[in-house]
């Protein structure tokens, strides 16, 4: 569901995107939609934003609202790859005051794998959802996107099956692991910095909780 090997790894040594520290209170992070034709359910998607920061905030005190949804015409090409849309993204809205998600039409056997369903630059400021038709799953897709934002990895282990951060998507997914919440909440306290000496701090924070997680998170994404 993301491109998280190098990302991952790159993000931390420039230290670009969190803030230090032990930050528990709920902050709210600004949600920017971009909406293709196909997605077809624009009237929803405050809903839908909502649902997925329910499923977030009470592990991580990250509040998500959607602030905005604005029409989005990606390529073609863009439609049918995830990457290809992800890529694209950032030229209609470089994420500067909120996180961007585009919202993209479904795809026939997509099935239940994350990879299939959204795709995120971990540490970054996009992600990229499609389609599908339940809404507990529209609200975990968004969910396991903004916490790939934010930091998180995918589970591995025993927690991994029933975590938002799974790789594949099921219906008994209603929470994140505690690792990766323990992620999210560095992440989430970043939105709301108010200098460059904490976004540092907090970059190396997150590297040193990821090292010491690293056997109950997925390798390939940590």
């Amino acid at each position: 569901a993301s491109t998280c090997d190098a990302a991952m790894r790159t993000s931390f040594a420039i230290a670009f995107f969190f803030v230090a520290g032990t930050a528990h209170a709920a902050s709210t992070i600004p949600v920017r939609a971009y909406v293709d034709a196909g997605y077809g359910k624009p009237d929803k998607l405050k809903q839908i934003v909502a649902d997925a920061s329910a499923l977030l905030a009470p592990s991580t005190g990250a509040v998500f609202e959607l602030v905005e949804t604005k029409p989005w015409k990606p390529s073609p090409a863009a439609s049918k790859n995830l990457r290809a849309a992800l890529a694209e993204l950032p030229e209609a809205d470089a994420g500067k005051d909120a996180i961007v998600v585009g919202f993209i039409g479904a795809q026939a056997q997509a099935g239940v794998d994350y990879h299939k369903l959204t795709n995120t630059k971990v540490l970054g400021r996009h992600a990229v959802v499609r389609a599908v038709a339940d809404a507990h799953e529209e609200a975990t897709l968004v969910a396991h996107a903004l916490a790939h934002v934010l930091g998180a990895a995918h589970a591995a282990g025993g927690s991994a099956s029933t975590s938002i951060m799974s790789a594949t998507y099921d219906k008994s997914q209603t929470a994140l692991d505690d690792d990766d919440a323990a992620l999210v909440k560095i992440g989430a306290a970043f939105v709301t910095a108010k200098n460059e000496i904490d976004r540092a701090s907090a970059a190396a924070q997150l590297k040193r909780e990821v090292n010491a997680r690293k056997a109950k998170l997925d390798p390939k994404s940590a």
